[in-house]
């Protein structure tokens, strides 16, 4: 069955040098962090890749034709915060000095969440 969240991530930075203004990160430079987030999680339906049949692609592109699907390794809570902590830190690795995601934290709603750590 089909059900909607409003997921919600808190993204915690680290960095072995600060930048020129003496912050681990300037948030206005994480406009790619940024489109990726709404990429991914904004008016979309997400699929574990587990579900996906291979042989039922007809099936999985008629999907398409009423939802923006999204397939990633794990939508449960937890899953997607050590997925957004992996895409994260791959776009964040491209500014140097050191800056990397120590941990995500996955809000479901304003009671569940779950926490992944690097």
């Amino acid at each position: 069955m089909i059900h909607g969240h409003d997921w919600q991530f808190d993204i915690t930075f680290k960095c072995d040098e600060l930048d020129k203004n003496h912050f681990v990160v300037d948030v206005g430079e994480l406009k790619a962090v940024r489109k990726f987030l709404e990429d991914t999680f904004d008016h979309t339906l997400l699929i574990n890749e587990a579900d996906v049949v291979r042989e039922d692609k007809e099936w999985f592109e008629k999907l398409e034709l009423f939802a923006k699907v999204v397939t990633v390794p794990n939508c449960g809570m937890e899953g997607l915060a050590q997925y957004v902590l992996t895409e994260v830190n791959r776009i964040v690795s491209l500014f140097g000095r050191g800056l990397h995601v120590v941990e995500v934290v996955c809000w479901e709603d304003s009671k569940n969440r779950a926490t992944y750590r690097a």
